[in-house]
């Protein structure tokens, strides 16, 4: 209700007041700005209540223009109070607290995405696309839209997700950013992940290269400060494109052959530019080492395992006793019993000492079937 209905209301009541009582002395206090109020005697005076004179008025009428006049004057009074206690913004603030309330909103939705309440977490980022586009702010837009892409991809609804990655990837090179930005080349990573996953991989492929030429020659020029998350980048991209080979059934042995040398090059380059200590690059590494297994290439798995795992022990990899049980797995299928039952107690030793029970149950099962082919075997 605005201001002028809200003072017409009171006038109204106090109208239905002045004509059920004595209008002289009512009107000479308002004058003064006193409250008034009826006493024994039939006499006013000034009280202490500023609405003294409202409540004497219903104990002397019972008449209903008295009723009245309590309802308009209560609720207009009320509401006049309001309409003045409350602070008018102006659009600046208006525009900050939309903000604020914006922020808060994506903060929360990302709260829900890592507890995994991915129908929350998207309604809440709906809402939060609406308010940053009312604000026209388009670096707010790209940013929640990413998220949503991205809670798209996780729950696998790839179509949503690579509508909605591509609209960010066009809003972000329409605003000027160069192809090899970090963001854009994860982006484009994820689409060619889900093309390999549906199958679509004459586009799977292009897009996996064009992400592994734009790091390379990042890396080439980068600062050392500055290459650690792209190297992460570029194993992860490594990964997922060794992946996609291997998942292409219908050229299995031409497919594994390709993986086996994209993992090479990665691994090679990583070398070159002294970037063999992070996780990433030994998971690469021990991935390789499988890869080489299923060629048959043993000294070769047997070498990359064990450069592997002296990485790992100088970066405390969690994944140190899977490493030490993939060389084990190595050795026994090689025939070498005796190496492969000492590596399996060095990965128990230290599945124990990370507190592994994964590891551990592997670990058990590997010496189990070691003992029976031993004993074959004799």
């Amino acid at each position: 209700m605005d201001l002028a209905k809200t003072l017409r209301l009171f006038q109204s009541g106090l109208r239905c007041f002045l004509e059920s009582q004595r209008v002289q002395p009512l009107m000479s206090s308002l004058k003064r700005n006193q409250p008034y109020s009826k006493v024994s005697g039939g006499k006013w005076s000034t009280g202490n209540k500023t609405n003294g004179f409202f409540f004497e008025a219903i104990n002397r009428q019972s008449s209903r223009t008295s009723l009245r006049y309590l309802l308009y004057c209560g609720v207009g009074v009320e509401l006049v109070g309001s309409t003045f206690s409350e602070p008018i913004q102006t659009a600046e603030e208006k525009q900050k607290q939309l903000k604020e309330d914006m922020i808060m909103d994506i903060k929360r939705a990302i709260l829900f995405l890592r507890d995994g309440h991915f129908r929350k977490a998207e309604d809440i980022l709906h809402v939060a696309l609406t308010k940053a586009r009312n604000l026209k702010d388009p670096q707010g837009e790209v940013y929640v839209l990413d998220l949503l892409a991205n809670l798209y991809y996780e729950e696998r609804q790839y179509d949503k997700a690579e509508a909605t990655f591509k609209e960010v990837l066009r809003r972000e090179l329409a605003a000027g950013k160069p192809e090899d930005t970090d963001a854009i080349v994860e982006i484009s990573a994820k689409l060619a992940r889900m093309y390999a996953e549906t199958r679509q991989f004459d586009k799977a492929r292009a897009g996996f290269d064009f992400c592994l030429e734009k790091l390379e020659k990042k890396l080439e020029t980068l600062t050392e400060d500055k290459k650690e998350e792209v190297v992460d980048l570029f194993f992860k991209v490594l990964q997922w494109g060794s992946e996609f080979l291997l998942n292409v059934e219908d050229k299995a042995d031409e497919a594994l052959v390709e993986a086996t040398e994209l993992i090479e090059h990665g691994l090679a380059t990583a070398k070159r530019l002294e970037q063999t200590g992070s996780a990433a690059y030994q998971t690469l590494a021990n991935n390789l080492s499988t890869l080489y297994t299923w060629q048959n290439r043993m000294d070769e798995a047997v070498a990359i395992m064990k450069e592997t795992i002296k990485l790992a022990v100088a970066s405390e990899h969690w994944s140190l006793s899977h490493f030490y049980l993939n060389l084990a797995h190595i050795y026994a299928e090689n025939g070498d019993f005796k190496n492969a039952e000492v590596t399996a107690e060095k990965a128990m030793e230290v599945a124990r000492k990370l507190k592994d029970p994964e590891a551990e149950g592997e670990v058990k099962k590997l010496q189990e079937s070691l003992r029976q082919r031993i004993a074959e075997r004799s």
